[in-house]
């Protein structure tokens, strides 16, 4: 019986981990001197059924970053906001993560 309790324990300690999410800041890029600079954004979102059951909620982070990073194109990502919003669903909540960002280029690249 104590093997069960532990096991239960351990599965709702050990089941919702997400990758961690490191922004790399690189000192040593400096951008061209004909510069070009746009916005970017990217939003991921997941559910949460039943205030239990996780479906797309632990790597929002991860994915919404990722996203944003093929929009820059190689670009230097630079003002990154990130935003949490929620909302409630009939049987669950959703909650969305934004990143906004400004991407700058030299038109050489």
């Amino acid at each position: 019986m104590n093997l069960k309790i532990v096991g239960i324990i351990l599965l709702f300690t050990f089941s919702c981990f997400s990758q961690p999410l490191i922004i790399p800041e690189d000192k040593n890029r400096k951008p061209s001197s004909n510069l070009i600079t746009y916005p970017a954004y990217a939003k991921e979102c997941g559910f949460l059924l039943l205030m239990f059951v996780p479906i797309g909620i632990n790597d929002r982070f991860v994915n919404a970053y990722s996203k944003i990073v093929k929009q820059a194109k190689g670009g230097i990502l630079s003002q990154i906001t990130l935003q949490e919003s929620w909302y409630y669903g009939f049987i669950g909540t959703g909650y969305c993560t934004t990143i906004t960002a400004m991407v700058t280029k030299g038109d050489d690249e």
